[in-house]
């Protein structure tokens, strides 16, 4: 079982082919067949790693000496017909070199062998580590193709064109790369951190090389590994960096406490915060950019015991508006929320918790409305994407411009569909609905936990019952379901309890993902939205001006008019296989 050998330089040219992402085996069956492993020593591997989920099957086998890393790798290159490269008799020139910066290509143990249009051959360890190549693509802007190679030859060619980065020295090699082009290309409300001052002492070295190229690092790291959010949390000795990747925050890498004032001042300046003030809170916002790649940041700032602590929510304008049929919602509910923004005046809320997908929701109702051509107007706290055809407002309670105020100025702006960003009080609340009444599509949020207590919620603000009811068109509640990785499925051991918990058959099959190379080993791809569709329908209305209880309501939705519950919804999800029911049992409302 030997795959293709390269020796020379000519053989590489050769080789210009796709990186493997069209199918991962299952890794165990994988080495099962090709006779590494028996089916005992398989059975055990497995065993052991339900007692450790986050442990990959392929170091836990190499862990128990069945087989050596370099095994795997091997069997799966010859599994996709990636060639292995000798080393030895090449000579990369300097400039094939320079596409990578010295410390990346370290860390990495990735080395540049040829390049051919916008194709960059490179020898890695691991070719088939789609994060590690996902990074290199990023860093160099070419298509990857990947060889495998031996770390020590690896090792060895990247010592004999650059210095050696130790891992003590890493942090200061940083200021010998060149500055990254994920800052090119600046607008007006753009930040590029190296035209900022590099000389004031009081900026503790936020706007030294290192802690430029550290920060830079982070964001790279964030972009490629589809982060939605970096949280950064100082303890006694480090200071550590989680990642939220698809609502489940992932350890990134911990750092020395002595460079948290500097990695905290230089995010001050990058969201134009003071970096003088330490002792309260402060927010602020930035854009940074790759060629035609924006990302928008909020950063959120606050003092804590250790030091200052730190949240960034990334915001892709790229990826900022769905179709609404890409939004996850069944065909039912599709259908149901087609029809209540079909009414042209009225009210429509999105409920659900923080994070729950609510504005990407509100987005694409917008997208969908937008076809008619009417005049839309929204206002927000803040504008999270910038979508052409909208007149957005941003409100800003720090000079006491609030949703209410803006909403009593945009109706005298003849629009035709109003969104509110969140209905936050009874004043906002009570002038959304008026609005509603008088000829306006408007579409808000509320924090609630299914859609019939959006009812209570707005009672409670000070709504008259009357007034709600005339007005309500519907309302959909979500959640966010984290999503199997089809490559590496197996079947999921479900506790009596969440069976009973959730009245599920018996007998009914669920699977889960264990993780493997193509899901980066965290068995999930992707999320979708689930949902239930309140429509306030007569005999809800009815309900609703005699103040009946929300749960008396959702009864009546479920039994009436058709309405799916939430947690209904998810169970269907989970029973085609596309999502675990504990993820399931994670995110149920009250069946």
């Amino acid at each position: 079982m030997n795959p293709t050998t390269l020796r020379t330089l000519d053989d590489v040219r050769a080789v210009m082919r796709k990186s493997p992402d069209d199918h991962y085996p299952n890794i165990g069956s994988f080495l099962l067949e090709q006779g590494f492993i028996s089916r005992h020593d398989l059975e055990q591997a497995l065993e052991q790693q339900t007692q450790f989920p986050d442990k990959r099957l392929g170091n836990i086998l190499i862990e128990r000496g069945l087989i050596n890393e370099f095994t795997v790798i091997l069997s799966l290159c010859n599994q996709f017909d990636i060639p292995f490269v000798k080393l030895a008799e090449f000579q990369p020139d300097r400039e094939i070199m320079g596409l990578i910066e010295p410390s990346v290509a370290i860390q990495h143990r990735v080395l540049p062998l040829a390049k051919v249009g916008d194709q960059l051959v490179v020898a890695t360890d691991n070719p088939i580590d789609h994060k590690k190549l996902d990074l290199i693509r990023f860093h160099t802007d070419t298509e990857i193709i990947p060889l495998l190679a031996e770390s020590a030859e690896i090792d060895g060619k990247l010592r004999g064109q650059s210095e050696k980065i130790s891992e003590n020295q890493a942090l200061e090699g940083l200021n010998q790369q060149g500055r990254s082009a994920i800052l090119a290309g600046i607008a007006d409300d753009e930040v590029e951190l190296s035209a900022l001052n590099s000389d004031q002492p009081s900026e503790l070295g936020a706007n030294s090389a290192p802690i430029v190229r550290l920060v830079e690092a982070l964001l790279i790291d964030a972009v490629t590994s589809n982060t939605s959010d970096i949280n950064i949390r100082p303890s006694r000795k480090t200071f550590d960096v989680y990642f939220r990747q698809n609502g489940k925050m992932v350890h990134h890498r911990s750092m020395p406490i002595s460079l948290l004032p500097a990695v905290v001042n230089r995010f001050k300046i990058l969201g134009r915060m003071d970096i003088a003030e330490r002792r309260r809170p402060q927010d602020g916002r930035a854009r940074v950019r790759r060629g035609g790649h924006v990302l928008d940041l909020r950063i959120s700032v606050i003092p804590t015991v250790r030091g200052e602590s730190i949240v960034l929510r990334l915001l892709d304008q790229a990826a900022g508006v769905k179709p609404i049929d890409q939004l996850g919602l069944s065909p039912e509910n599709l259908a149901r929320v087609r029809e209540a923004i079909s009414h042209p005046h009225g009210i429509f809320l999105v409920t659900g918790p923080t994070g729950s997908g609510k504005s990407t929701t509100l987005y694409a109702i917008l997208n969908e409305l937008r076809k008619g051509d009417p005049h839309i107007i929204t206002v927000e706290d803040p504008v999270e994407y910038q979508i052409d055809g909208f007149e957005q407002i941003q409100v800003s309670h720090r000079t006491g411009y609030t949703f209410a105020q803006a909403l009593r100025q945009i109706l005298r702006h003849d629009p035709d569909i109003i969104m509110v960003g969140e209905i936050r009080d009874s004043e906002t609340a009570e002038i959304a609905l008026r609005a509603a009444l008088t000829g306006h599509l408007v579409l808000s949020t509320l924090h609630t936990n299914d859609a019939s207590a959006a009812i209570t919620r707005l009672i409670d603000m000070g709504i008259a019952p009357y007034l709600l009811s005339s007005s309500l068109i519907g309302v959909v509640a979500q959640r966010l379901l984290r999503l199997n990785c089809p490559h590496c499925l197996e079947p999921e051991t479900v506790d009596e309890a969440v069976r009973i918990a959730l009245n599920l058959d018996p007998e009914q099959p669920f699977f889960r993902s264990r993780g493997c190379p193509r899901c980066n080993n965290t068995g999930v791809s992707g999320r979708i939205a689930v949902n239930e569709v309140l429509l306030n329908r007569p005999d809800i209305a009815q309900m609703i001006t005699k103040g009946v209880e929300d749960r008396a309501i959702k009864t009546i939705a479920v039994e009436n008019t058709g309405m799916v519950p939430l947690t209904q919804t998810a169970i269907q999800v989970a029973i085609e296989g596309r999502a675990a029911i504990s993820e399931v049992f994670d995110i149920r409302l009250e069946i």
